[in-house]
């Protein structure tokens, strides 16, 4: 029982949507069986071929957005497990000992990992659509002012790293074959990039929402007033009943639909982010970089 209440508690279904599917059937039944004395026939084939149309289009549009959902989660995966990967690079192997001083090279470390969340924390606000700019404590005081004016902030963070680690290849402080890793692991995170906008670009607008309830009380009212004289006062279930089964696809295609929104979807790229930059935060001062991996 707990778990089938959660299912609905999930998906954002509450009791108005069973409300309103008793309330659209039992209206224009009580209307016309009361107050006008006789019943509004409508054909059943009306209601038939409302109630497959809306069937067919929910669940259409269900599979769309739950592949989305599915390409979401993979982002959100690949986004953790490449920055995995670029911790362990520059932890390891990236800067030659011999030219460098280790108090020098933490201090690069740093400023590269600070740089990187800040390009994560742009990443997540470009994916729950905040320009609140976060990340401005990560950045230098002039590669914020060029940051902030950037049409894709993001992109232009990557283009600063990889400009920094240009420079440090120049100057041979980077071995060639970490720089080439480290070039490989930056296009793969502008792939990322390109995958979020695709996705954030991609929602459910309201205004689909607000038009389909429409659709689904029509189907109610059509269903009980072509029923009713077959079915009597049952008529209210049957039609409440499958128009609930509307609501609860609607509800399940706006929970894909919107993979990025922490208060439907939980994919919860927010959070996550949040997390890596705590882990990286409570880890980066006085320690090895090497200590970053196994906490994101």
């Amino acid at each position: 029982m707990k778990g089938f209440y959660q299912f609905f508690k999930r998906f954002g279904l509450s009791w108005r949507y069973i409300f309103w599917s008793f309330a659209a059937a039992s209206i224009p039944f009580f209307f016309t069986s009361f107050y006008s004395k006789t019943f509004l026939v409508f054909p059943i084939i009306i209601s038939i071929f409302l109630g497959i149309l809306l069937y067919l289009y929910f669940g259409i549009f269900l599979k769309k957005a739950f592949l989305e959902w599915h390409e979401a989660q993979k982002l959100r995966k690949q986004i953790i497990g490449l920055t995995k990967t670029f911790f362990f690079q520059i932890a390891n192997n990236t800067f030659d000992d011999n030219k460098l001083a280790s108090e020098k090279i933490m201090g690069i470390q740093r400023r590269i990992i600070y740089r990187h969340l800040a390009f994560l924390i742009s990443m997540k606000e470009l994916a729950i659509q905040n320009t609140s700019k976060d990340f401005e404590g990560y950045l230098y005081k002039k590669e914020f002012n060029v940051v902030k004016r950037a049409l894709n902030v993001p992109l232009k963070i990557l283009k600063l790293q990889s400009d920094e680690l240009k420079n440090l290849n120049k100057k041979a402080y980077v071995h060639e074959q970490a720089y080439v890793d480290l070039h490989n692991l930056g296009m793969k995170f502008i792939h990322c990039v390109g995958d979020c906008e695709f996705l954030v670009n991609k929602e459910f607008h309201n205004t689909n929402y607000e038009i389909a309830n429409i659709g689904i009380c029509f189907f109610i009212v059509i269903t009980t007033l072509s029923t009713a004289p077959y079915l009597g006062f049952w008529s209210i279930f049957f039609a409440a009943f499958w128009g609930y089964g509307l609501f609860l696809l609607q509800n399940l295609q706006q929970y894909y639909l919107t993979p990025f929104n922490n208060s439907t979807s939980k994919i919860e790229i927010d959070k996550t982010i949040n997390e890596i930059e705590y882990a990286s935060l409570s880890l980066i001062v006085g320690e090895e970089v090497n200590n970053l991996l196994g906490k994101i």
